[in-house]
């Protein structure tokens, strides 16, 4: 809030205005992501489709945000396939395309795999991922999910990276640069059901 006053005036405004659950998810990454770049203290603008300029000069590229839900109990064995969706779904848009990373938030669907249908399989979800973005004209895509530290009693935001073989310099820079650490590996602790 003291970083950026303006900006916080915006997303509390929107935060109000919001009407459905799937929005406010998607609402609360961006604020998310908004907060992680001023932490980084990377020069960004705040945008609309896609959700962030990153104005850097090294970087120069977009971010987009949403997040993937289960809203129903799962029938199946294997719940990813609403990252697809929301790559799928946001890979129609315009601004998709060499220049811009899309980012999701996945806290509720990694915790429905691994809970409810008790199947984990990180390189099940990396194929995925990855498969779903070389169909698309993204640059890079950056999947997010929280994660509750037992040992340090907080949450941390934990992510995998993917880049497309078409990225941009500025994409290609910005995901390898800022996002060089990409799982939990060994952290203890548990996958809230929502992130």
């Amino acid at each position: 809030d003291q970083s950026n006053p303006d900006l916080m005036k915006k997303f509390r405004r929107r935060f109000n205005s919001t009407t459905d659950i799937d929005s406010f998810f998607a609402l609360r990454f961006e604020l998310y992501m908004a907060a992680s770049l001023i932490r980084k203290q990377i020069a960004f603008e705040k945008t609309e489709a896609p959700d962030f300029w990153i104005a850097d000069p090294n970087y120069q590229c977009w971010i987009e945000c949403t997040s993937a839900r289960i809203r129903k109990k799962p029938t199946g064995g294997d719940v990813f396939y609403k990252i697809r969706s929301a790559v799928q779904a946001k890979g129609r848009k315009s601004y998709a395309n060499r220049a811009t990373v899309l980012a999701i938030d996945i806290t509720n669907v990694y915790h429905v795999q691994m809970h409810k249908i008790r199947n984990h399989d990180d390189a099940h979800i990396r194929d995925v991922a990855q498969e779903a973005l070389d169909k698309t004209r993204f640059g890079g895509l950056l999947l997010f999910y929280y994660l509750w530290r037992t040992d340090i009693n907080q949450y941390n935001a934990i992510y995998l990276r993917f880049l497309n073989n078409h990225a941009s310099s500025g994409v290609r820079r910005f995901v390898e640069e800022w996002f060089h650490v990409d799982d939990r590996g060994t952290l203890p602790g548990s996958i809230p059901y929502e992130g």
